[in-house]
This record gives structure tokens, sequence and C-alpha cells, in this order.
């Protein structure tokens, strides 16, 4: 299994399409109780002080919404918010109305809090079927209820997180908002977008409301797009249309030049989904986001060689893991463009250090330059130049036979070249 997050983990699975998979992770507890929930969405009741139930860490997706698993059995169902019955006695649910019960003591007697989710793209749980990654055993209501979490299958002790590993912070809207179940209950409850107006029609499916959304992509409307795409991704969660809205989030940033923000989308994508199809494709956009970051040359400016090169070094990173990672994928003959251009930028500055050295006269410093130079930027276009450096500087340091070997390189290397002139003048000098 490529997610290392999924190592060890009892799943429950709360539904399963065509478009996609759904379910919680039962052996990850928190430290946290659901009267530390109560506190956060500003709850309050009779028994909210006396209520015990754990909150488990449900899965790496959307780690700041919460969900109610728990016996339905005799439990009226919620009038807001959706509800999925899970086998006979088993519900999930997101709604405030239910939390509320819980706290004035008239709720269901046994429940869980989970944290996130877990979910799995078109057709990604059957692959990973298939690959032995997952054993399917039969629901059992013993295990997600009666069997101390320590005893489940699977638990190890460094599963247990703190609060802070999950960057845990609720509210009032999160439940109020919140469509987990719009597909599995055949509604829609759609909350607002941040400007207070709903962004999809009530009759929008996420299909539908994706192609809308697209539309206006394609049309260069990012202002109208980004709202919808986020709207789709909150409302229809485990919808295969959920991962291409979070891409199409992060083209958007990318096309606004909100290159940090279109990195952390775009890495946030390929945590959570690693099998996905396009994943080569947020890759590839990770690295033209740094690489669109690198300073440009402006007038009056200081040379593109003379400036901070964390951006080309980033991109340069990136961009060959890329190449290394999905040699076949038909980006790699661009991936390979701008690697050129970020060994060119980065070599050329390591030669303007390396001359920086020399005006004081750090030989040393200057050789170590040089020779990293080479080593770690073959094929910049600034080879024969820093060859015919290290060479005269060998000299000046009375390193006479490492020069004499540098300039021959540069004649059997680039013949043609104007160092090459000046090497065969200098090697003619030695004798």
């Amino acid at each position: 299994m490529r997610c290392p997050f999924f190592n060890h983990t009892l799943v429950l699975l709360i539904d399963h399409g065509d478009e996609g998979s759904f379910g919680f992770v039962l052996n990850r507890v928190t430290d946290l109780d659901i009267g530390d929930v109560f506190n956060e969405v500003g709850v309050s009741g009779d028994a909210a002080s006396t209520v015990r139930a754990p909150v488990m860490f449900g899965g790496p997706v959307s780690p700041e919404t919460g969900w109610l698993l728990y016996d339905a059995e005799g439990v009226p169902q919620p009038s807001t918010g959706h509800t999925i019955a899970v086998g006979q006695r088993i519900a999930c649910s997101a709604s405030l109305e239910l939390l509320e019960r819980i706290a004035r003591g008239d709720g269901p007697d046994t429940c869980a809090m989970m944290l996130g989710y877990s979910g799995w793209g078109e057709g990604q749980l059957e692959s990973e079927m298939k690959q032995g990654s997952w054993i399917p055993v039969d629901l059992n209501y013993s295990l997600v209820f009666e069997t101390p979490v320590e005893n489940r299958p699977c638990f190890r002790q460094d599963q247990r997180l703190p609060p802070v590993a999950m960057g845990f912070r609720l509210d009032r809207s999160v439940w109020i908002g919140l469509l987990a179940f719009a597909m599995a209950c055949g509604g829609s409850s759609l909350s607002p977008s941040k400007s207070g107006r709903k962004m999809l029609e009530p009759d929008d499916d996420a299909r539908s409301g994706y192609e809308k959304a697209l539309l206006d992509f394609r049309r260069g409307d990012c202002l109208s797009a980004e709202p919808m795409f986020r709207e789709i991704r909150r409302e229809f969660p485990y919808s295969r249309f959920a991962a291409l809205a979070e891409l199409r989030i992060g083209d958007c940033q990318f096309k606004n030049e909100a290159y940090p923000e279109a990195i952390q989308t775009y890495r946030q994508f390929v945590r959570i989904r690693p099998s996905h199809k396009e994943i080569p494709y947020a890759r590839f956009r990770i690295a033209e986001c740094y690489y669109n970051q690198i300073p440009s040359g402006w007038f009056m400016t200081p040379p593109a060689a003379e400036r901070d090169q964390s951006a080309a070094r980033d991109a340069l990173i990136q961009l060959r893991r890329f190449v290394v990672d999905y040699p076949d994928d038909q980006r790699v003959p661009d991936a390979n463009k701008l690697m050129e251009e970020c060994m060119g930028l980065l070599a050329a500055h390591e030669f303007y250090v390396a001359r920086f050295y020399l005006k004081r006269d750090a030989y040393r410093g200057v050789i170590s330059r040089l020779k990293g130079l080479l080593a770690a930027y073959p094929g910049s276009g600034v080879e024969s130049k820093a060859l015919l450096l290290l060479g005269e500087v060998y000299l000046k340091n009375a390193e006479v036979e490492a020069a004499r070997q540098t300039f021959n390189e540069i004649v059997q290397r680039f013949p043609e070249s104007g160092e090459a002139k000046k090497a065969r003048a200098l090697l003619g000098k030695m004798g």
C-alpha cells in the first residue's frame, strides 16, 4: 500500500459505490473525550460533564470535521443533518442536533466521535483489495463499540494521537454546513460560500456542479470557479469529483500566481490520494510552482545569478524526483527543459560565488565551489567556463598537474569552444 497512514489500521466501511468509498479508522484513538468536543463546539447540557465517549481519528481527510458513530437502536433519527445506517444497529451522522441531545442526556447511550474520515476515489479501494492490502471481515457490533481500542486488531500504542497532531479545531459552522452523506442519502443540504451565496443549485449533484465550475475555469473565471470547486469538495467528499475539484482549486491558485497556496493544495492531494491517476499531474504542478517563484531579471536589479536561489533549488529537486518516479509521463520533456534552466541558473550562481572568492585570493574556496558546480549541475552550459577558471586557479595555487588535467578535459569535452582555445594556449605555455 502506497499510503503509510493506513498501515495497521482497522477501518469500518460506511459506503462503497462506483464513485468511491468512505469509512472510519477504528483503532487510532486520540487523547480527547467527547466533552472536549462539546467545549469546542459550544454545546452544553445536563449530561455534558458526565458523558463518556472516545474521540477517534477517523482518517486523514478533513480532520477538522466531526462525525458521530452510534448505536441507533431505539434512538429517533435527528431531524437535521444526514444519517446513514450501517448494518442493523449502527448509524453514522453529522447532525449537530444529535450532538446536542447527547449533551442533554437524551441521545444515544453508546457512541464514538470521529475526527476526519478515510476516503478512496473511483476504483481505488478495489485496486488495493486486489493487491492484498486489505483483509475484509464481516461487520461486528462488539468490535465497533464494546472492544477496548487497545484490544482491537492491529492496534499499536504509537498510533495514539494527541489533539495537536491533528490540528484539532471544531466550530458550529463545521457541523451546520457539513454534507458528508449527500450521495448515500440521496439529498443535499448545501452550505453557503464565504460570501453567503450558494454556489451550487439545489438540484446539482457532484458531476453537474463540477462541470459548471470547470466551464467557468476554462473561461478563465477563477473568481467564480474556485468557490464552486471548494463547495463540491466539501459537499461530496467521497465522490471522484471531489478529488478533481481539489486539483482545480490548486489550478486556480496557480493561475492567480498564489504559488505557496497551490503547492499546499497539490501536496494535500498527493498525501491523501496516493493512488489517484492524477498524482503525476499534481507532482509536476508542484515543481512548476517552485520554478515560477524563481526571481526574473528586471532593469536596475541584480542579475539573476547573484540572488537567492532557494526557489530554483527546490524546483530542481521536485523536477528530478518527478522524472525518476514517472519516466514515461508525457510531461517529462517539459520537466527536462525546466531542469536544464534550473541547473543553468544554479551553476551560474556557483560560478558567481567562485569569482567572489577569487577576488579575495581564497583559492581553496574557489576550487571547492567549482568542483561542486561541476558535480551537481552536469549539462548546465557553464561547465567549460568553470573548468577553465578551475585550471587557472590550480595554476595560481601551484597545483600544476591538476591544472594540466583540467585543461586537457576542456580540450576533450569542448573542443570547439573558446575555453578550449585558451586551454590549448595554456597547455603550450606549461610545456
